[in-house]
């Protein structure tokens, strides 16, 4: 029960340090570019960093293992793959 709360917590500051690193680059952008356009590429920003943080987090996060990101058609993902190369003995 702990773990979950540890692993729920730690996605749970994840996001919030999302939240305010979009909040501080909406800002940015509201002060440095004033016009309408520019209002909508902050709000834009703010969106896409918000998305893109909690994608991450969640894979990160999720059930404490590494997620692979480019699964192979064996079940497998690039990191596996990478490993087993180094690990296989030379060929003679």
């Amino acid at each position: 029960m702990f773990r979950r709360e540890e692993k729920l917590s730690k996605v749970v500051m994840a996001l919030v340090v999302g939240f305010l690193f979009s909040f501080v680059l909406y800002t940015w952008g509201s002060l440095v570019l004033v016009t309408v356009w520019s209002q909508t590429v902050a709000t834009s920003l703010l969106v896409l960093c918000l998305v893109v943080w909690s994608i991450t987090s969640v894979l990160v996060h999720s059930g404490g293992r590494r997620v692979a990101l480019f699964p192979m058609p064996d079940g497998s993902g690039i990191q596996k793959t990478l490993k087993s190369h180094r690990a296989s003995p030379p060929r003679s």
